[in-house]
């Protein structure tokens, strides 16, 4: 290797043998060999020059070289273009504006050890290299640019000023220092630039690129675009623009951009040093830093926009002073972007700045995405306002993984308020770091967290190792979150259409949050939110804001607190009037009965019995006036609440009246019990128009003195009930039921009663009485006492459907009375069992009582079953309604256990009849004959279950069917099959076995 490249190290390199093909030296190896340089190339001021275009005259006198310019615009080809140290080259131009192109046409790269002087623009192109050694300087009034690319004249001349490289271009380096007048401009444009000594452009702009195609936009606010990234390797083991020194732009802008192919990750950025480009009165400073689409981007130094007092630069005494400068922007991009032990400031006397890294807002605008950001615990990102005014806005952003372990500074001063700023990786994010958005005068600023689907964990992973993703949810500490509450408003936001893993974008928090700051905390899913643990803020100013894509949810054993006295509460952008004390809650009345109010905390009214509903106006003996608000109870209980209006004999008695269309949701009433004539229950006497009540539950026990009584809602019409419960005992004539008194055309879902219930008619363990409504996934555990019409879940159903419900409690009554439904009228029941025992009189069953033009499918009885007349396992009655037949198929009852062998007590209906006595379907014992596949079972059907003696119908035939299975045929259209069993049943008897087997036929449901 020669001396001139060994100088230049790694970063000279040529298409040909003899030049050099590695990069630059280090600024060290630079120094060392400042003589070696000058004595190999052997030339201490430009040769050969020879002028291409222009008014250009070439003197020297020494070690001096002037070059008088005499047009706009000049043109010049050297042979050699180098200054060693000692010497110097100055050009004298008609103006600041003049440009002068100097374009050497030889093998040898330049260097430039010696002053390089200009009252213009000056343009150095070297395709072989240009080096800036440490004793070198250049001052410009107008401009300087260094460039390994090419620049067509004529181009030049007509300021298009595109340079294009040959695909492997030389490197650019300044190890020395590079002074421009103020509102000029400084670029350095090769394969490879490196910068580790001083570029200072005032109020003007400098940049750093590196590519094979590159424009200089002199008069838009871009400077640098560049393409064509350049040959792959020639960044060595560095990267392709490379600032350990210092680039100043004071007012201005500084661009460093490196050309990269996403296809191809390399090193594009490395920032150790200080790149500045400081406000000042009337000028934001900014600095664009961009590695490509493919690029890793490092930044371990300085990089400030921060504002600047007019004292700190040389500027004209007559300048009219301007406002306190506010501080610039900062952009950082590429594909990977690791911030370590870097400071990032755009803070201003009279504002913060804007700092944008890895994307723009929540991923919007043109601004190129990061895939990875990285931001260690050393690293500083400010956006001050240090004397007044607003804090600024932050922005880290990744479309893969964002980790942050880092400080994010946006104070407020003065009376201005805390910034905003915004980490968000779009797939995961790590959040370790911590957010100062306060303000001594002012309002918190806003920290938004903005990942797809986010847990708030006491502890557990990130779902990240490195800059890779791991896993689906990120996670958020409860002490990272808390700690960030302490100085700032805090959003966590989720994405959901095109997240990793079919994400919905929800939120959960599965861990106690609290904090006792002014802060607000603001959830927003594209999801929905899940609040499984206690959130709780005790700031007299604190906030909660909810904003769910879905809908939000209150855990088991979680609620929301916020007990100061001017907290608020916004959830899906309506805004809640906070219920903290007896006189918040009774004040709902005169507030207005349409509004939005939750509960801060549990409210205790011991003390107080209310003769009449707390919530809703009274009208009239029966009537009241509605509420149609929502009712949000945060997971909170009111203990206590007792009621009693029977003297007044007034209906509608509970927390609530009447509530039309309204919702009420995630609250509990604990002790306590309601009186009263009519419509009563503890949470609402009646409920209609939509009304939606979840997660609610109650305890108190409820009495009606007539009709309409229901351990949580005496009366639902066309209303919602799901994920509510009560335990309390409830009293009353008719329709009577420990969770609702009576449902008209509503749904009920996830709900149960464990409470015992007493009534004359139409009393159930769940409802005393349904007409065309729905109950799925429900249950009732306690005895249920009556009259007529008595069920262990429902009294009597109407055109309803009950599935996947059961029943436990005792059952007691006279006539229609059922484990599960006393009367089941034109209904479907399914997939469902009564467990308790029965006894009644008449039209008696373990599952229903009377089953009239009904479909009961894939259900069962076991409790003990008593009676006098019609009486049955499963059904006490099964007859046909208005021409419908009844259908029982799919379903068991326990001859042993209930003590019936029939199934059926009284069987009018010619539907279809599928039953099987689990225990007739015992193992069978050792000596009983095995029916082979094939033949026709002896002996006649159970009387009660199918056709035989005493049914009223003509024996059937058992056929054996084409699939194996045995099909019983007669009137009564008997089919005989196991819906427990994957193997085909055959009637021996009275008794069901697997056909073929011979083996156990137990109760598998």
């Amino acid at each position: 290797m020669t001396a001139i490249e060994n100088a230049f190290g790694r970063f000279a390199f040529s298409s040909t043998p003899s030049i050099f093909q590695t990069a630059l030296a280090t600024t060290a190896i630079c120094t060392g060999l400042l003589g070696t340089i000058g004595a190999a190339l052997a030339q201490d001021l430009p040769t050969g020059g020879s002028v291409a275009a222009g008014d250009v005259s070439i003197g020297q006198s020494g070690a001096d070289m002037t070059v008088r310019q005499g047009s706009d615009r000049a043109i010049v080809n050297w042979a050699g273009f180098s200054i060693g140290s000692g010497n110097s080259v100055t050009f004298i131009q008609p103006g600041s504006t003049s440009a002068i192109l100097n374009r050497v046409t030889g093998d040898t790269p330049s260097s430039i050890a010696g002053s390089l002087n200009a009252n213009g623009r000056v343009y150095l192109i070297n395709p072989n290299g240009i080096a800036i050694t440490p004793s070198g300087t250049v001052k410009a009034g107008g401009g300087f640019v260094a460039s390994s690319l090419d620049i067509g004249d004529e181009d030049f001349l007509d300021g298009n000023l595109t340079f294009r490289g040959n695909g492997a271009s030389a490197p650019v380096r300044n190890d020395g220092v590079i002074s421009i007048g103020r509102g000029g401009y400084a670029a350095l444009i090769g394969g490879t630039v490196a910068n580790s000594g001083l570029v200072a452009v005032p109020l003007g702009r400098a940049g750093l690129a590196s590519g094979e195609q590159v424009t200089l936009d002199l008069s838009g606010d871009g400077f640098l675009q560049v393409a064509v990234p350049t040959a792959a390797g020639a960044e060595g083991d560095g990267a392709l623009i490379e600032n350990s020194g210092k680039i100043s732009a004071e007012g201005g802008t500084v661009v460093m951009s490196a050309a990269t192919a996403r296809e191809a990750a390399r090193k594009a950025v490395n920032l150790s040093g200080v790149v500045e480009a400081r406000s000042v009165s009337g000028r934001n400073g900014r600095i664009v830093i961009g590695g490509g689409a493919g690029g890793s981007v490092s930044v371990s130094g300085r990089v400030s926009t921060a504002s600047v007092s007019r004292a700190a630069l040389d500027l004209s005494t007559d300048a009219v002073p301007a406002p306190k400068p506010t501080g610039g922007a900062i952009e950082i991009t590429g594909r990977a972007i690791a911030l370590s032990g870097a400071e990032l400031d755009a803070s201003g006397a009279g504002g913060g700045g804007s700092i944008r890294v890895g994307g723009g807002f929540q991923g919007t605008g043109d601004l190129l995405h990061a895939e990875t950001t990285t931001v260690d615990a050393a690293t500083v990102i400010r956006a001050d306002a240090t004397d007044d005014g607003a804090g600024g806005t932050i922005v880290l952003w990744s479309d893969d993984l964002t980790r942050f372990c880092g400080l994010i500074s946006a104070r407020g001063a003065g009376v201005g308020g805390g910034g905003d700023a915004e980490v968000s990786g779009k797939a995961v994010l790590a959040y370790d770091g911590f957010a100062d958005l306060g303000s001594h005068q002012g309002s918190f600023g806003t920290l938004l967290l903005d990942p797809y689907n986010v847990t708030i964990s006491a502890s557990g992973s990130h779902n990240s190792s490195g800059t890779t993703p791991t896993g689906e949810d990120s996670v958020i500490t409860v002490a990272t979150l808390e700690t960030a509450l302490s100085g700032a408003n805090v959003e966590i936001s989720t994405g959901g259409a095109g997240s990793p893993g079919g994400q919905a974008g929800d939120i959960t928090v599965a861990d106690a949050v609290s904090w006792s700051s002014d802060s607000k905390l603001t959830l927003t899913a594209a999801g929905d939110i899940a609040i499984n643990a206690d959130l709780t803020a005790t700031g007299q100013n604190a906030g909660l804001v909810l904003t769910p894509g879905g809908d939000y949810s209150i855990g088991e054993n979680a609620s929301v607190t916020l007990s100061g006295t001017n907290a608020s509460l916004e959830i899906a952008g309506a805004s809640y009037t906070l219920i903290h004390s007896q006189v918040d809650l009774e004040a709902i009345n005169s507030l207005g009965l349409s509004g939005n109010y939750a509960l801060a905390g549990d409210l205790d009214l011991s003390g107080k019995v209310y003769a009449d509903s707390v919530i809703g106006t009274r009208v009239n003996q029966f009537y009241v006036n509605p509420f149609t608000g929502i009712f949000a109870g945060l997971g909170h209980v009111i203990e206590n609440l007792t009621i009693d209006v029977t003297g007044s004999g007034n209906g509608r008695g509970g927390l609530f009246g009447h509530a039309d269309g309204a919702v009420l949701r995630d609250v509990g009433l604990e002790g306590g019990s309601v009186r009263g004539h009519h419509y009563v229950g503890m949470l609402a006497g009646w409920v209609e128009g939509g009304s939606r009540i979840f997660n609610t539950h109650a305890t108190g026990d409820v009495t009606s003195l007539t009709n309409e009584a229901g351990g949580l809602i005496g009366y639902s019409k066309e209303s919602t009930i799901s994920n509510s419960y009560s335990t309390g005992n409830v009293n009353g004539d008719g329709s009577v039921g420990g969770l609702i008194g009576y449902s008209k055309e509503s749904t009920i879902s996830n709900a149960h009663a464990t409470g015992n219930v007493n009534g004359d008619s139409l009393v159930g363990g769940l409802i005393g009485d349904t007409y065309e409504s729905t109950i799925s996934n429900a249950h009732a555990t306690g005895n249920v006492n009556g009259d007529s019409l008595v069920g262990g879940l429902i009294g009597d159903t109407y055109k309803s459907t009950i599935s996947n419900a059961y029943a436990t409690g005792n059952v007691n009554g006279d006539t229609n009375v059922g484990g599960l439904v006393g009367w089941n009228l034109g209904s479907v029941i399914d997939a469902s069992k009564a467990t308790g025992n029965v006894n009644g009189d008449t039209n008696v069953g373990g599952l229903v009582g009377w089953n009239e033009g009904s479909v009961i499918d894939a259900s069962k009885a076991t409790g003990r079953v008593t009676g006098r007349k019609k009486v049955g396992g499963l059904v006490g009655v099964n007859t046909e309604y208005a021409g419908a037949i009844s259908q029982i198929t799919r379903s068991t009852f326990d001859s042993q256990s209930t003590g019936q062998s029939s199934a059926i007590g009284d069987n009018k209906s010619a539907g279809t009849v599928d039953i099987v006595d689990l225990a007739a379907a015992a193992p069978a014992a050792p000596d009983r004959p095995q029916v082979p596949p094939g033949q026709p079972s002896p002996g006649q059907l159970a009387d009660g279950a199918g056709a035989g003696p005493g049914s009223g119908q003509s024996p059937g035939t058992v056929l054996p069917a084409e699939d194996g299975t045995r099909s019983a045929s007669g009137d009564s259209g008997l089919v005989l099959t196991d819906p427990l069993l994957s193997t085909p049943v055959c009637s021996v008897g009275t008794v069901s076995v697997p056909c073929g087997s011979g083996q156990e036929n137990g109760d598998r449901s």
